[in-house]
């Protein structure tokens, strides 16, 4: 988006991240009080972090994986 590298205007990658923007703010209206000592707040909080994870690598695979630009520029 804000890079020239190989992934800065793929669709998958702008639908991925409006995606966490919008949905980020949902985990707010949560009723994180009455969850903190149930089940639920623990499984919402590996639901999220398994998608966050699962975002992250499949925007790092779409940007070249670990072929970063930096690493080209002092060899």
């Amino acid at each position: 988006m804000l890079t020239t590298t190989p992934a800065h205007a793929h669709p998958l990658v702008l639908v991925l991240a409006g995606a966490v923007v919008l949905g980020s703010p949902g985990l707010l209206a949560l009723p994180w009080g009455r969850w903190v000592y149930d089940r639920r707040g623990a499984m919402t909080f590996y639901a999220w972090s398994m998608a966050d994870t699962a975002v992250i690598a499949v925007i790092a695979r779409l940007d070249g994986g670990g072929a970063a630009p930096w690493r080209h520029c002092c060899s």
